[in-house]
């Protein structure tokens, strides 16, 4: 026991003199453990910063990860690549139902409805611009410029004529250029559906013809939908509202309007050039003898 005490009291005493002359010669530093293995050389390069070491095996975590999912799923398609790596892409949400319903108040009774009220209704303009969008050339000329297509509705239907409802469903709303009722046009709306039907039909007279005074006089049908419509699908519930409606005369006429040309235009402005009797020009189902336009 004495032989190890002093061998302790020794290593004490030889401890204490290094301290004492390690602080006294370096103030700011302390020396290394005499026990600290230094390595002369690096398993790998050492990167000064840290951050690029684990950005660099996130990257090859993610080339094996890719690799993985090329080998199991080789019929990924792009876009499905795309949901798994942006989930954060949120689906448009439903819209809602518009509804237009106010319209109805203006059908019958009486027997010929309400445009007067209908026209200076306060929502019947935005109800105009809000569905009436697509781009028109025959009403104004190239100089001056051309209307919209919603002023275009409402310069066509500013003489009031009737407000006509067929099926509880669909209105048929007409009327004409002011001092100019050769020019007729026709505002005929689906009440049905979350997003209705809404197109606007315009008859033009073609100034190359007669005199719209004389029977030969010929006249263009413009066909304005808010939808695209398949020309070789065109509801019957409109040809046959056009059909009603072409077979009248203008205001103060006896002369049905002879419709030689028809062009379906889509919302886009793209026109379509089809037989008038596709959209039911000149064609009235009530009663048979009616059924040709009488010059």
């Amino acid at each position: 026991m004495k032989k190890y005490s002093k061998f302790v009291a020794y290593f004490q005493t030889a401890k204490n003199d290094s301290f004492l002359s390690t602080f006294t010669t370096h103030s700011t530093t302390f020396a290394p453990q005499n026990n600290h293995v230094l390595h002369t050389t690096f398993s790998k390069t050492p990167l000064k910063n840290k951050g690029k070491q684990k950005l660099f095996s996130l990257h090859h975590h993610t080339i094996f990860f890719c690799a993985v999912a090329l080998f199991f799923f080789p019929a990924l398609t792009p876009a499905t690549s795309a949901q798994i790596s942006s989930p954060q892409i949120k689906k448009d949400k439903k819209q809602p139902k518009e509804n237009i319903e106010w319209l109805w108040q203006y059908s019958p009774p009486p027997a010929e409805g309400r445009e007067n009220e209908l026209v200076r209704d306060e929502r019947f303009r935005p109800f105009l611009a809000q569905y009436l969008t697509a781009p028109q050339t025959f009403w104004g000329n190239p100089k001056t410029g051309y209307k919209p297509l919603d002023e275009t509705a409402l310069d066509f239907l500013s003489v009031p004529d009737k407000v006509l409802a067929d099926d509880n469903r669909y209105l048929s709303i007409t009327g004409c250029v002011f001092r100019f009722c050769p020019s007729r046009g026709l505002l005929w709306v689906d009440l049905n559906g979350s997003h209705p039907l809404v197109v606007f039909a315009a008859i033009d007279w073609i100034k190359a013809s007669k005199t719209p005074s004389e029977p030969g006089a010929e006249y263009t049908l413009w066909i304005f939908p808010n939808h695209p419509v398949d020309p070789e699908h065109i509801p019957a519930a409109l040809t046959h509202s056009v059909a009603r409606w072409t077979a009248q005369p203008p205001a103060g006429s006896k002369v049905i309007q002879q419709i030689t040309a028809a062009i379906l235009v889509d919302p886009d402005g793209t026109p379509h050039q089809i037989p008038p009797a596709t959209i039911g020009a000149n064609t009235f189902t009530r009663p048979p003898s009616e059924q040709k336009a009488q010059p």
